[in-house]
């Protein structure tokens, strides 16, 4: 297990990667362009962008608008706990759990899945911020993991993807995912290319097949 790392010391890891953004809003041609390597149209990337994202911005900044750009993110307790192999379940159920956040609406009901028989408010899904707060507490009892578990960005990609994404490790994941949306769009395609059947649903989904 990771000891030795204070919550500050952990958040000023993570904010680190938030001092990489670059900014700016994805150009026409740069959808064009990452349209034609997946063989459809732009309207569909933006459509899906919209489904994922649920219409708000790729990036929240911290401290009310005035920190950092912080990428969207939404941390994933069970992806941790997998990861790590359950080792900080017992301690650390609200980011290490092998049952993952529930529906707000769940809230205060009982489930036995819970690690205390009902859903608390350390076992449902929140905001930007909240996952935020997640991650750090996660970062500090393992790093690697703690940056696997969270999907990022404007399409939602799983840390735990970087690889296929065409990049070698995490750490240069979140580094891209940090930059721009225009790099977050290009870490889409290299998804995309690779797993393609992941591609189908959100595909007609935007298309509006489903």
């Amino acid at each position: 297990k990771r000891t030795g790392t204070t919550r500050a010391e952990a958040g000023k890891f993570i904010d680190a990667y938030f001092e990489r953004y670059k900014g700016g809003d994805i150009s026409e041609q740069e959808w064009a362009a990452v349209a034609v390597r997946l063989e459809c149209e732009p309207e569909v990337l933006k459509a899906i962008s919209k489904v994922e994202s649920g219409g708000r911005s790729a990036f929240w900044q911290l401290n009310g608008g005035t920190g950092g750009h912080v990428p969207a993110i939404l941390y994933e307790r069970h992806y941790f706990s997998r990861l790590t192999k359950g080792v900080y379940d017992d301690d650390h159920p609200d980011v290490s759990w092998p049952t993952g956040y529930q529906a707000r609406k769940q809230l205060g009901k009982e489930n036995k899945r819970m690690h205390d028989g009902k859903v608390g408010k350390g076992d449902v899904y929140a905001d930007y911020a909240t996952s935020y707060l997640r991650l750090i507490q996660a970062y500090r009892l393992d790093p690697i993991a703690a940056l696997q578990s969270c999907s990022w960005g404007k399409f939602q990609i799983m840390g735990a993807n970087f690889a296929l994404c065409d990049i070698p490790n995490v750490e240069k994941f979140v580094d891209r995912m940090c930059t721009s949306d225009a790099e977050q769009i290009g870490l889409l395609a290299g998804f995309i290319q690779h797993k393609p059947r992941a591609w189908k649903n959100p595909k007609n989904k935007a298309a509006g097949k489903e």
